[in-house]
């Protein structure tokens, strides 16, 4: 009986585990976690379903998604908190004065203090404004990553000042 014993732990040691991909992609997303800048975690969340990806045949996810993932959880940059933002580079709620867009579809937008903001070409959400630019409201907040424009029509976008 103890040998019929030691030999099922001996098979169960030696058995390879196959692990589901759906875990091996959760615990990559996990290192995602130490990023709190939402914009930026969720695009290190669809970098870590690469494996995934590959499994289904589906199109490579883009680098700059799959570049976010740190390479191991130690690898992840302990969590402080963002720099501080100048007072100028702060802008509270206020309306667009103008906006217009390049041929990349990146927008500038010049706000009621005048101030000038661009959106960075990193981004990857392509904004769909329509209407004047004084129906819009905005706000530019600093993130982990640079500046957020946050604008009443519920998207987030990361800009840059333009002198």
């Amino acid at each position: 009986m103890r040998l019929a014993g030691g030999v099922a732990v001996f098979l169960v040691a030696v058995t390879p585990v196959t692990a589901d991909p759906r875990d091996e992609v959760l615990s990559i997303a996990a290192r995602c976690n130490a990023i709190t800048d939402y914009r930026a975690w969720l695009d290190c969340y669809y970098g870590a379903a690469q494996p995934m990806r590959q499994i289904l045949g589906l199109p490579p996810a883009p680098s700059a998604q799959v570049n976010l993932v740190p390479a191991s959880a130690s690898a992840v940059a302990p969590v402080k908190p963002p720099p501080p933002a100048d007072k100028e580079d702060y802008v509270p709620r206020q309306h667009m004065a103008d906006y217009s867009f390049d041929k990349l579809n990146r927008f500038i937008v010049t706000m009621e203090d005048g101030s000038k903001w661009k959106q960075i070409q990193e981004d990857s959400v392509t904004a769909r404004w329509r209407a004047t630019p004084a129906s819009y409201s905005a706000s530019v907040v600093p993130g982990w990553f640079g500046f957020m424009m946050r604008v009443s029509d519920g998207h987030s976008y990361r800009v840059r000042r333009v002198p």
